[in-house]
């Protein structure tokens, strides 16, 4: 590029003016070098994306074989009678459906980073979902000597949602609270509201966990973050849950919001349409 200036009368330009047009010129060099610089970074995050896909799909292969022939396996030394086995056996198959969940959130995520995750949309009841994910739910949170409380504000009825991800998403939720609450209590509670744009499920999950400071919630929905550096080696997990969860909720029109208070717990809102829209991430809906 360049930049021309011209003058209506002969003479010398002041120095000030021409200093002006350097600092922009340099400038404008910089921004054309980063624009450059953002379009390589977005295809290779593409070629990234495209690779963790494929590679996600490879892994599943095995690991369902594993769970599957570990599964046969230990109802063969069951019938057997050979008892020392079924716990070994159990543990291997514990640990695939694991590392296979894993491997799961990941292709998820690189499904929405490349505005490819679709949604599969049904109609089911809200009550048979809270059922479902309190059956799911409970065990995980009575694990830590935790109370787990469902309350149901009047009739939930029915949405017209992907079944898959609300259940995913209030699970990753759940498990959440759970993970970092101890001899305390975790709630969830349900409301629908009637709005102008239609019928509103709000979904609040909120525990007397550890909470969290308000720089650590600025970093609560980043693939691969938790809220403080030593949460992971102390609480595991991978960080994923949080983010896929919130990706999920605005893929069906809705978000997740969160409120906290250090040492006093969190309470997180999953707020859904009770008629989700149908389409990608990527916007062509």
């Amino acid at each position: 590029g360049a930049i021309v200036l011209a003058g209506r009368q002969a003479g010398e330009y002041a120095t000030g003016v021409l200093d002006v047009l350097a600092t922009f010129a340099n400038q404008s060099a910089i921004a054309i070098q980063k624009a450059r610089l953002f379009q390589r970074l977005e295809e290779a995050n593409a070629h990234k994306s495209a690779f963790v896909a494929n590679m996600s799909h490879e892994l599943r292969t095995p690991l369902n074989a594993i769970i599957g022939y570990s599964e046969m396996l230990a109802e063969e030394a069951e019938e057997e009678g050979a008892a020392s086995f079924v716990a070994d056996l159990g543990k291997i198959n514990s640990s695939g459906k694991h590392l296979l969940s894993l491997i799961n959130n990941i292709l998820d995520l690189s499904k929405i980073e490349a505005g490819r995750m679709d949604l599969y949309l049904e109609d089911f009841a809200v009550q048979d979902v809270l059922t479902e994910v309190e059956a799911v739910a409970r065990p995980l949170v009575e694990q830590k000597r935790n109370r787990f409380v469902l309350n149901v504000d009047g009739e939930p009825g029915a949405m017209h949602a992907d079944l898959t991800k609300v259940k995913q998403c209030l699970l990753n939720l759940l498990s959440n609270a759970a993970k970092f609450t101890e001899a305390g209590t975790v709630r969830l509670a349900v409301e629908r509201s009637s709005e102008a744009d239609g019928d509103w499920l709000t979904f609040a999950v909120s525990d007397t966990g550890i909470g969290m400071s308000e720089e650590q919630q600025g970093r609560l929905f980043e693939a691969f973050s938790q809220a403080e550096a030593s949460t992971s080696s102390r609480y595991g997990g991978t960080g994923l849950g949080l983010a896929l969860s919130r990706s999920f909720a605005q893929l069906m029109g809705g978000e997740i919001t969160v409120t906290r208070e250090p040492g006093k717990g969190s309470t997180f809102t999953l707020r859904l349409p009770a008629a989700a829209a149908t389409g990608r991430m990527n916007g062509d809906r």
